[in-house]
């Protein structure tokens, strides 16, 4: 795909007269090959670290369900392992069958432990986090697997998944766990078996959503945390709901979206702040796309993005900083909406102005091939009024067209209804009243003059 990205200063386009700056190239892809954070288990950043699942592979994840004491009767039913299943189609779908986790289910095993215990430990959670292990969410998988090590081959497995059986709506953990080789403290240590070390695991202590489930196996693939901002993708991405999508840019991290689906732009070389837009153009045809401007900061990015698993392409702006928590901050559109992108299938979105803290984004045109953007410097806002008003002119274009192509609805007639008339006959002393639309008379009978 060639990109085509140029600076503009004003420019000759849709009836309004500007002056055209010199052209500006995309830099290599590798330039925006934005870099883990060193400080996190798990970024969106490169390279993703070696200890997580094979995104290229079909790792192999072992379902353990445990049984709690005060449960005797649980069972993993076909109907929970059928989740699982499913969950894996999600990842499949997001790979584009590069990768899809195969299950391997365990037999029940039985835990000392009670609901009570299970609540407890939830509770737990977060206050016990890198404390008091014993008490923790991450001590209770290690003996969990400690315990039953001698009943359980791990051999060749990539990560485990326990799968608890309490009842309590007070309970509800689910909840990752991703090891390191080389941890930066012994909290990140990997499972030791008979068999090999433990990489990833999950924790989720009672039957919880396909979703859920395929969110939780995500992290073992790399991806992190999205929810907790208002700012969070929401909508937009697995990671910060429960939708069935991922960003297009997750994707690519994972190596699920190809290079050549992705532009490069270099802050500090192709953005010129004296300029009044930098123009992108994307293509707009059914497929994740991605542009990422390297803002010099190793670990963050500015991100322009299309992602088209919800049916519809979206398109989202945002920020990227490994470093915080949640990593993205997403850049709604000025006019305000619940949902974090602009739907621009079908020539939509042209007009809308999303706003960060140091750019305007401007989407000028919307055509069968591609989506035309202005990257406009908010220190050039002002200047900007022949792009804005070229989008507003190309926005009631398209709402006129669109207009134009609708279908004329045929023009029902209705038939008239021919009334009805009376006449009344007789024959000797009989009298008969006939009514309809041509009356006549009964056999024998003389219609009365």
């Amino acid at each position: 795909m060639r990109n085509r990205i140029f600076s503009l200063g004003i420019v000759i386009a849709f009836g309004f007269s500007v002056v055209v700056t010199p052209v500006a190239h995309a830099a290599p892809v590798s330039e925006c090959r934005i870099s883990a954070s060193p400080n996190q288990t798990v970024s969106l950043g490169f390279p993703i670290a070696p200890e997580r699942l094979n995104t290229k592979a079909k790792p192999k994840i072992l379902v353990l369900p445990f049984r709690l004491s005060d449960r005797p009767t649980y069972t993993f039913t076909e109907s929970e392992k059928s989740d699982y299943l499913a969950s894996a189609l999600y990842i499949e779908r997001y790979s584009k069958g590069l990768s899809k986790p195969e299950f391997v289910f365990n037999p029940v095993v039985d835990i000392p432990q009670t609901v009570a215990d299970m609540v407890i430990l939830r509770q737990n959670q977060q206050n016990q986090w890198q404390q008091d292990e014993t008490k923790s969410t991450w001590g209770f998988i290690r003996k969990l697997i400690a315990d039953n090590d001698d009943k359980i081959d791990f051999t060749g497995i990539d990560g485990v998944i326990m799968h608890g059986s309490s009842t309590s709506s007070q309970s509800g953990i689910a909840e990752a766990m991703m090891f390191s080789k080389n941890p930066r403290t012994q909290w990140f240590r990997t499972i030791k078996t008979a068999e090999g070390e433990i990489l990833n695991a999950v924790l989720l202590d009672k039957r919880t959503s396909i979703a859920t489930i395929a969110h939780e196996i995500m992290h073992l693939y790399g991806l992190t945390d999205l929810y907790g901002t208002p700012a969070s993708p929401g909508t937009l991405s697995l990671m910060a709901s429960n939708e069935d999508i991922l960003l297009s840019y997750e994707k690519w991290v994972l190596g699920w979206l190809p290079d050549s689906q992705v532009q490069c732009l270099v802050e500090s070389t192709e953005i010129d702040p004296n300029k009044i837009s930098t123009r992108i153009t994307m293509p707009n045809n059914k497929t994740d796309q991605v542009l990422v401007i390297n803002d010099g900061t190793k670990t963050g990015a500015i991100i322009i993005e299309i992602a088209s698993g919800l049916g519809d392409n979206a398109l989202a702006f945002y920020t990227l900083n490994n470093e915080a928590r949640p990593p993205i901050g997403m850049h709604s559109p000025v006019q305000g909406s619940a949902f974090p992108g602009v739907i621009v299938s079908k020539f939509g979105g042209v007009g809308t102005q999303f706003s960060s803290s140091k750019y305007i984004l401007l989407i000028t045109d919307n055509n069968e091939t591609e989506l035309v953007l202005d990257l406009i410097p908010k220190n050039q806002l002002a200047n900007a009024g022949s792009l804005i008003s070229a989008a507003e002119a190309n926005r009631s274009r398209i709402q006129q067209e669109a207009r134009a192509n609708q279908p004329v609805e045929p023009v029902q007639i209705k038939p008239i209804k021919a009334k009805k008339k009376s006449i009344v006959c007789i024959k000797g002393k009989r009298i008969k009243k006939v009514s309809a639309v041509k009356p006549k008379c009964p056999t024998g009978f003389i219609a009365k003059k």
